[in-house]
């Protein structure tokens, strides 16, 4: 990581931080960023141009004022992190009810320090970029309600389960990249083909047979846009009992699976 002690280089920086270059750029053009304090060659480096050296405690002191959740993740882990997520949050019952500007004022406070436009999350709700509302105008539940909303619970976990979580430079890369279980690929469970999943459990199934591990939300929300599955159960569909949110038989996310698997065979 280092050829002085003491003192860091960039590729040490970002294995430390685990971030991309792209990052590590920004925070080195940063005026506060410390100055270099020399440069030399690995003992195994015999050409080449010599490695930058930082100080290195003055980095750690740079991320840890400019990048908490960096500082902490490298410091101290995923609970550091979450638990420093979880201030972020405002606090409320987990089972109030957010409409989407709601939504997006929580969202973007989170994210970036300040609200997204009701534009933005209506293109983020129809591209399936966020969960489905968990209650919609005349689903026969009470209290009744005249637009979409979400349960806070809903949002909460979403926002503290999103790819990198507001980590710059990490996230959807690193997650992406985890391998799957390969004992799951290839195997459904068993189970009634007549049984009723819903959307999350239909992912599980679905990734599991595909690649090892479950597909999450968003892209089962935009295989359900490209009609790739579609509910055979909605509330409201006046059928008995009632429903209180899309689900799907199990044949369907069974044939969805096998067709996700041979995608993924290439």
């Amino acid at each position: 990581m280092s050829i002085q002690a003491g003192t860091i280089t960039r590729a040490g920086i970002q294995e430390t931080y685990g971030i991309q270059p792209g990052l590590l750029q920004q925070w080195i053009s940063d005026p506060g960023f410390p100055d270099t304090v020399g440069s030399e060659r690995a003992p195994e480096q015999s050409r080449g141009a010599a490695q930058l050296l930082y100080d290195a405690a003055a980095v750690d002191a740079f991320v840890e004022a400019h990048d908490r959740l960096q500082w902490l993740q490298a410091h101290h882990g995923s609970d550091a992190v979450e638990q420093e997520l979880l201030t972020k949050l405002p606090r409320g019952n987990p089972a109030d009810l957010l409409n989407r500007k709601e939504f997006g004022m929580v969202f973007g406070n989170f994210t970036r320090g300040e609200p997204l436009g009701d534009s933005t999350m209506r293109s983020y709700v129809a591209r399936g970029q966020v969960p489905e509302p968990d209650r919609q105008p005349d689903d026969g539940q009470e209290p009744q309600v005249y637009e979409p909303h979400w349960f806070r619970r809903t949002i909460n976990t979403f926002l503290l389960n999103r790819p990198g979580r507001g980590m710059r430079g990490q996230g959807r890369k690193r997650t992406e990249s985890e391998p799957g279980n390969p004992a799951l690929i290839g195997v459904l469970p068993e189970g009634n083909p007549d049984d009723y999943l819903t959307l999350t459990e239909a992912g599980v199934i679905v990734g599991n047979f595909a690649r090892g591990k479950p597909y999450p939300r968003n892209t089962m929300n935009n295989l359900k846009t490209n009609g790739r599955i579609t509910p055979d159960r909605t509330p409201g569909d006046g059928r008995h009992p009632d429903v209180k949110e899309p689900l799907y038989l199990r044949s369907a996310v069974n044939a969805l699976a096998e067709a996700q698997r041979k995608i993924a065979r290439g």
